[in-house]
């Protein structure tokens, strides 16, 4: 009884973690296209950030929270690190990219608008190709029940007239 209250808190925990990290990953070319948004209006990064986060309250809480989160860390220890921070906190691919986009230009000084939409735009991609290899998947999954539910009963139903007449 005691390992079931100590596992299955843990395993739940996880369990939403990683829903968390899949959803926010999701919605990573949405935020990227309005903080590409903000920043061709005239905005910086960090008030950028800072304005999203106030604004995704309505749309998505967990979005809203890490931009909160990463926004906060950026005005202690400086945007860079808080980005890192965000790599760490939210390790996915999509969150790597990000990261690295924004370091880079962060760094050596590069149009960051370009930057965004385009990597909003590889996301998409990745996410399409993703649902299309589910997709390619699913015949191979569904030929178990096929054959069980549909090609037995008619071999039995084709077999059976032979069957009875021969006993």
């Amino acid at each position: 009884m005691g390992v079931f209250i100590i596992i299955v808190p843990d395993a739940y925990l996880a369990f939403r973690a990683n829903g968390i990290k899949r959803k926010l990953s999701s919605q990573l070319p949405y935020l990227l296209d309005m903080m590409g948004v903000c920043v061709q209006t005239g905005m910086t990064i960090e008030s950028s950030m800072t304005y999203l986060a106030q604004e995704m309250i309505g749309f998505d809480v967990d979005m809203a929270h890490m931009l909160k989160r990463t926004n906060e860390r950026a005005h202690m220890v400086g945007l860079e690190q808080a980005i890192e921070e965000l790599y760490i906190r939210v390790p996915t691919p999509e969150f790597r990219s990000f990261v690295m986009t924004l370091s880079q230009s962060l760094r050596y000084g590069s149009s960051i608008y370009e930057t965004l939409t385009r990597l909003a735009m590889d996301i998409r991609e990745i996410q399409i190709l993703g649902l299309e290899e589910k997709i390619g998947k699913l015949s191979a999954k569904m030929s178990i029940p096929l054959i069980v539910f549909i090609m037995f009963p008619i071999v039995i139903l084709t077999a059976a007239p032979g069957v009875m007449r021969m006993m």
